[in-house]
């Protein structure tokens, strides 16, 4: 895509760590990396911090490979 709304991005993992009962403590997304294959798309390499049990860990990992 031409726009990357990491925007939306935050409100979703907002969305998922309350859900789940985890405190976000932080998101910061990284610089973009253009991949270097014949499918065009960015990497964007995004650092969250957490706090909550090994639970809800594993509950919040769970709902963003799914959501």
């Amino acid at each position: 895509p031409e726009v990357i709304y990491i925007d939306d991005v935050l409100q979703k993992v907002e969305i998922v760590s309350q859900q789940v009962g985890m405190n976000m403590q932080l998101f910061q997304p990284g610089e973009g990396i253009p991949s270097e294959t014949a499918f065009r798309y960015m990497k964007i390499p995004i650092h969250i911090n957490v706090s909550g049990s090994y639970a809800h860990l594993a509950s919040f990992l769970d709902h963003l490979v799914h959501y």
